[in-house]
């Protein structure tokens, strides 16, 4: 009777959310869905997957990844079955590895300015307000807070590696231990 009152693919998620509760696994919060302004073309172009059920398919597996390794897999797939990946599905897969580290940090807002990133973090953040304005202190040339919390961070290049290597950094420095 359950299904039937949340429908399917939400019951499986709820039963795998209550089985990891019981094993004692870390529940993931997803109530964190940042929302993105990185000014980068991510897609999936309808002439590469012209099939718009197999690209929707391909959008919910990205969604869900956990790190940069989960991609390979669907990488392969894209590749065996429609060739060469273009460059906006490359930036794609970035864009995702971006909004799973935003996902880890508590970022609820990314956005690229002229000469920085700017993250707004959600009150669930695992980051310690003390550290961040520890960092903005000690790191003055790279980061700096504005009166509204939000993070900048210093960048030259607003590619999807770099802010990917930059968010990087920052969790290293803001999530030890």
């Amino acid at each position: 009777g359950h299904i039937n009152a949340v429908g399917y693919e939400l019951y499986i998620e709820l039963l795998q959310e209550v089985l990891h509760e019981l094993r004692g696994l870390p529940v993931e919060d997803k109530s964190v869905e940042p929302e993105m302004n990185l000014k980068i073309p991510a897609l999936i172009p309808d002439q590469y997957v012209p099939d718009i059920r197999i690209r929707l398919n391909i959008y919910r597996k990205l969604s869900d990844i956990s790190g940069i390794h989960d991609l390979d897999e669907i990488e392969n797939e894209l590749r065996d079955q429609f060739g060469e990946l273009p460059e906006p599905v490359y930036n794609l897969f970035g864009v995702m590895v971006i909004r799973r580290q935003c996902k880890d940090l508590g970022v609820r807002d990314i956005s690229v300015g002229s000469k920085s990133l700017s993250l707004a973090f959600t009150s669930q953040t695992k980051v310690d307000p003390a550290v961040m304005v520890q960092l903005a202190t000690r790191e003055k040339a790279k980061y700096s807070l504005t009166p509204d919390s939000r993070l900048l961070i210093r960048v030259t290049d607003f590619g999807w590696q770099s802010i990917f290597e930059e968010l990087g950094s920052l969790k290293k420095k803001v999530l030890r231990g």
